[in-house]
């Protein structure tokens, strides 16, 4: 591992910290990015738990301001609570310091443009041509940076999140459930969220350290203890949370887990059920998302992959609920990309309205 390359895209980059990834890199590209930012941009920035994470927002924010930007910065954020700050700040884009599902080693600079959405091909392209061009912007005057209150941010993400499902709903059905947010951001907001919703909450690995107790990519492999937790509190429903809190996995109340294309499906018929429209997904997800539509009419619009291409179609064909089928649930009312909380909202609504078991649910 310790050879693995920068991998340098459209979205950003990702590399391990002190080999492939180094204070260097980072600043290159924060010049890069700010070469395609406006002039005196506002700039969101935020981090997830990885411990590399403090140093290299140091980095970030110099380069920024040199380049002539405001920086805002969010400390420890999940990254749809990032996409939403830029909305909320009018900023003119983001950048995010997460290596998202990749192993403790990682860490990356993920790119947001000032609707919220990850950067396109095109403009990705010419973040990266700037990259590896080495171009820098300077200015004579340097920016400025203000830091925004933790649990303002948290007020306005849950003010947004919880106006999107069936509150009284949810806590009606007086329902319990296991999260383990991996030691990642998520574990910021996972309590707040269940009590918000009336759910018992069993949560474990919930401290934001970034010293993540297992491997973090929610897959099978790493959703054992989860699966304890379940069986041992007799939970309906287990949830696992990537590090940057962007994707979510499920457990079944046998402590099993469940297929990651699941969450979308549950979450479709949680919306679907009461608002008809366009459901949009990649081509890469499974038939039983669009199966899920079908139950209420609804039609199914395919993209390639990628978060943004199924943002910018769902805002195109006004599509009522979008995402990926590796746990990812997007609603655009509530932040303009992929929300672990979101979607664990909604599968909780889909299981309240069910009054059934999940294995029921699903099978």
């Amino acid at each position: 591992m310790s050879d693995a390359p920068l991998i340098v895209s459209v979205s950003g980059i990702r590399g391990i910290v002190g080999a492939s990834l180094t204070h260097e890199t980072v600043r290159r590209f924060t010049d890069a990015f700010a070469t395609w930012l406006p002039e005196h941009a506002r700039v969101v920035l935020a981090r997830d738990t990885r411990p590399s994470g403090e140093e290299f927002a140091d980095v970030v924010s110099s380069a920024l301001r040199a380049a002539g930007c405001h920086v805002i910065d969010l400390g420890l954020c999940a990254t749809p609570v990032a996409k939403l700050m830029v909305l909320e700040t009018q900023a003119q884009g983001a950048l995010i310091l997460t290596a998202s599902h990749n192993p403790a080693p990682w860490n990356g600079l993920k790119l947001i443009r000032d609707d919220g959405i990850f950067l396109n091909a095109r403009d990705g392209a010419l973040v990266e041509e700037a990259y590896h061009q080495q171009q820098q912007r300077t200015s004579a005057t340097e920016g400025g940076s203000e830091s925004i209150d933790a649990d303002r941010v948290r007020d306005i993400y849950f003010d947004r999140l919880l106006a999107a499902v069936d509150v009284d709903l949810i806590r009606g059905a007086r329902l319990r459930a296991a999260i383990d947010p991996c030691n990642g951001t998520g574990g910021l907001y996972a309590h707040q969220l269940l009590e918000a919703l009336g759910v018992e909450a069993h949560l474990i690995h919930d401290e934001p350290n970034g010293d993540f107790a297992h491997a973090p990519e929610p897959t099978p492999e790493n959703l054992v203890d989860l699966g304890r937790a379940v069986t041992s509190a007799q939970c309906h429903i287990g949830f696992a949370i990537d590090p940057d809190a962007d994707r979510v996995a499920l457990v079944g109340e046998n402590g099993e887990p469940l297929g990651e294309d699941l969450t979308l499906a549950l979450a479709v018929q949680s919306v679907t059920a009461r608002r008809r429209g366009p459901v949009v997904t990649t081509l890469s997800t499974s038939q039983i998302v669009s199966d899920a539509a079908a139950v209420n009419g609804c039609p199914v619009l395919l993209t390639p992959v990628g978060e943004v291409n199924v943002v910018d179609a769902m805002l195109a064909e006004g599509a009522v609920i979008g995402g990926e089928g590796n746990g990812g649930v997007i609603l655009t009312e509530v932040d303009p990309g992929r929300d672990a909380a979101l979607g664990i909202a909604l599968v909780l609504e889909t299981m309240a309205r069910s009054r059934q078991p999940l294995a029921r649910i699903v099978g």
